[in-house]
């Protein structure tokens, strides 16, 4: 038997696939009608949805004019975190780009 929690998982799993495979399409109108039918199979069908009996999502129509593109500016991550009591109170560990560090307590 799916948990509830298992059924969210799938969910959140689909939702961000549905972006990454709308942001991997090289035709913006295209993407958008793949988003638009992706999210009403996901509305309509997942067990997960928050759907309401009778219930249907409504979409705009594709429209250019509301398209923008932007460059990321590269900036230096800052890791901030407040230490737990079980924690020795000079260093907390925590996991930055998947590596596990050490950081000093932050000086706020």
């Amino acid at each position: 038997m799916v948990t509830w929690s298992q059924h969210v998982t799938s969910w959140r799993r689909e939702v961000h696939k549905l972006y990454a495979d709308v942001m991997a399409e090289p035709d913006p109108a295209a993407g958008h009608a793949w988003r638009v039918r992706r999210r009403v199979e996901l509305f309509e069908c997942h067990p997960a949805s928050a759907r309401q009996p009778g219930q249907h999502l409504r979409h705009a129509p594709y429209d250019p004019a509301y398209r923008f593109l932007v460059k990321p500016k590269p900036t230096e991550l800052e890791v901030c975190v407040e230490p737990r009591a079980s924690v020795s109170p000079a260093h907390v560990p925590v996991v930055e780009n998947g590596r596990s560090k050490r950081v000093t307590k932050c000086s706020v």
